[in-house]
């Protein structure tokens, strides 16, 4: 019992340790979105967009490992045949683990986890017609100079937007950003 107790507090000592030297940045992020909304019922055409947010790096002194979460505004915008069209814009907070890997202040990473948005702008004819909820899993990978952080990122959304029991459309988002941390 004793090299329990022993063993459990080495343990809890060394979380707190490890949470301690923990570094830390905050910064900014813009990036050029290409959505794709993906549905089999209609066909979309999706356009060029963008979102900016802020973000905080948590990083772990193990091997380059941290946690990467951010909030967004996100502006999505897409068209059907009938010359109908979709602007929504969301409120995201992905929630990335991330890994680093390099020299000095230049640095690869690779990053992913899952994301939520919720709309927080729904216009055009369709927008009647879809869910304010939305969530899916983002994968990504680029390159940290100094103080400079840029990439590209893909989201797969998971959640039918569509209120249409019948209809299926989810929103996926090839993105390439570059930030800035403090």
């Amino acid at each position: 019992m004793k090299r329990l107790s022993i063993l459990l507090f080495t343990v809890i000592i060394s979380c707190f340790t490890i949470t301690a030297n923990a570094q830390i940045k905050f910064g900014v992020k813009g990036a050029l979105n290409f959505n794709d909304h993906k549905t089999k019922a209609i066909t979309l055409r999706n356009s060029t967009s963008w979102q900016a947010g802020i973000m905080a790096r948590f990083n772990l002194p193990i091997i380059g490992l941290g946690v990467q979460p951010e909030v967004l505004y996100i502006h999505r915008s897409s068209e059907n045949a009938q010359g109908e069209s979709l602007h929504n814009s969301y409120l995201q907070i992905p929630f990335n683990a991330i890994w680093t890997f390099g020299l000095g202040n230049i640095g690869l990473f690779v990053t992913g986890g899952p994301y939520f948005n919720y709309a927080v702008d729904f216009s055009g004819g369709l927008s009647n017609y879809l869910d304010k909820f939305d969530w899916g899993l983002g994968l990504g990978a680029g390159l940290d100079i100094s103080k400079i952080h840029a990439g590209i990122r893909y989201d797969w959304g998971m959640q039918n937007i569509a209120k249409d029991d019948g209809a299926k459309l989810k929103n996926n988002v090839f993105s390439i950003f570059v930030g800035f941390f403090f």
